[in-house]
């Protein structure tokens, strides 16, 4: 069942309601580069939908504020989804590994709705079912978020919030009254999430000195970095290195080592054991299928110059 209200007047985005003060020149020069995952939706109501709303307000909030480099939320959600096919937002430290290494992220952003309810208070008479009468309609919602660092899998940061939100007051047709019989609304899940999410931007950005990070993004090494549950390859060489759709790479795979009497590698014996080709181009990653040949996980790759 829709609910029809009018609204409180335009929500303040919450982005700019935050004060900085005068970090945010200063963090710009050396901004943490983060990714942000759909939240896990532990409520009964509009399930992966207010997850996505709640990363994407996220997102924006985390953009706004100058303190990060975030990647985009399309490209993080296609990539998480080619890997886990579907999962929610909570991932396993070797996943956030995995997952951040493709993405060319330092650090993860993931996070839960613990808590989320729509009502409607008011006075008025009930027909048949129907509230008819001044109301008030209100949403409380709570979450927490971590912070995962690519690099080791460790939490480096933590936020929990909870916020509450008149969503609208004056004269109903239609009553609130589940998650079942309510219909998404993705203009109602924002203003609905907005204090909370408030919250929790706040507390990254005063966190921010937990998040160090090099500044720049170092150029990876050609290398198998994953493998998809369809087969396709996953490598640690995107747009940032010159990777178009099309090209070829020549999978490198080493069979043996020589060793000096100590144990030092001296060389390694390698054989060329099959050839791929990149049918999407990431920022800093891509994926490719296998033309010839096999590949495995830390398989070299040597890019073909004239395919």
């Amino acid at each position: 069942m829709t609910a029809r209200f009018w609204t409180a007047g335009p929500w303040v985005a919450f982005g700019t309601a935050i004060t900085l003060a005068t970090t945010v020149e200063a963090l710009a020069q050396d901004r943490p580069r983060v990714a942000v995952l759909s939240f896990e939706n532990r409520t009964d109501w509009w399930g992966r939908q207010l997850g996505a709303s709640a990363a994407s307000q996220l997102t924006v909030g985390l953009v706004n504020s100058g303190a990060f480099a975030v990647l985009e939320r399309q490209q993080v959600e296609s990539v998480h989804d080619e890997l886990y096919m579907g999962q929610s937002g909570a991932v396993t430290p070797e996943q956030a590994v995995e997952l951040g290494k493709l993405l060319g992220a330092e650090y993860l952003i993931t996070g839960e709705l613990t808590g989320f309810n729509i009502s409607q208070r008011g006075g008025g008479l009930n027909l048949g079912g129907l509230q008819v009468g001044a109301s008030e309609t209100r949403a409380e919602s709570a979450m927490n978020v971590r912070v995962i660092r690519v690099e080791t899998g460790e939490i480096v940061a933590a936020a929990q919030a909870q916020g509450n939100e008149v969503l609208g007051r004056g004269i109903v047709t239609d009553v609130i009254r589940t998650a079942e019989t309510t219909e998404y609304n993705p203009t109602i899940a924002d203003q609905a999430l907005g204090p909370a999410i408030q919250t929790i931007l706040a507390s990254l950005v005063e966190q921010r000195d937990r998040m160090p990070t090099s500044g720049v993004v170092a150029a990876a090494p050609a290398e198998v970095t994953g493998i998809g549950q369809d087969g396709s390859i996953y490598i640690d060489d995107g747009a940032d290195s010159g990777i178009l759709e099309g090209t070829r790479f020549r999978v490198v795979r080493i069979v043996d080592v020589i060793r000096d009497r100590d144990g030092n590698v001296l060389d390694e014996i390698t054989d060329r054991v099959g050839i791929l080709q990149v049918t999407r181009v990431l920022s800093q990653s891509s994926v490719a299928t296998v033309v010839e040949g096999t590949a495995e996980v830390g398989d070299r790759l040597e890019r073909e110059e004239n395919p």
